[in-house]
């Protein structure tokens, strides 16, 4: 159900996000403009910015429920899921995975994601000198 739940969530972030990269920052040409009142999209971006960490702090707390639970009824031989690796990478070494550094590698994994499926479409590619 993509209209409700995580995955309506998901996408409303997602056309956040197309958003505010689609929009033209005026005070990057005008700096004055900032003095006068226009950093309502600076605002739009810590909004999102909070919005992002929140997702991943809820995937990460939501596996690390499954895991618990997994643990009391047995141990699982299905294959690990990214954030599971790295929570169990968490308990090894604690000092060097952080729920910080697991939601940095989510944003990256999702964003390349993301924008491969946005260029895979569009047929966006480099091009060769014969095609300019």
């Amino acid at each position: 159900d993509v209209e409700g739940g995580e995955a309506g969530w998901f996408m409303e972030l997602v056309q956040e996000l197309l958003f505010v990269m689609g929009a033209i920052h005026v005070s990057d040409y005008l700096p004055w403009w900032k003095w006068v009142g226009g950093k309502h999209l600076e605002k739009e971006m810590v909004t999102l910015n909070e919005k992002w960490h929140a997702l991943m702090q809820d995937l990460i707390e939501e596996q690390r429920r499954k895991t618990v639970v997994e643990a009391e009824g047995g141990s699982s031989d299905e294959k690990k899921n990214l954030i599971e690796f790295l929570l169990m990478s968490q308990q090894k070494e604690p000092e060097n995975h952080s729920d910080e550094v697991i939601k940095g590698l989510l944003q990256v994994l999702i964003k390349i994601r993301f924008f491969n499926v946005i260029y895979g479409q569009c047929k966006i590619g480099p091009r060769t000198r014969n095609q300019l």
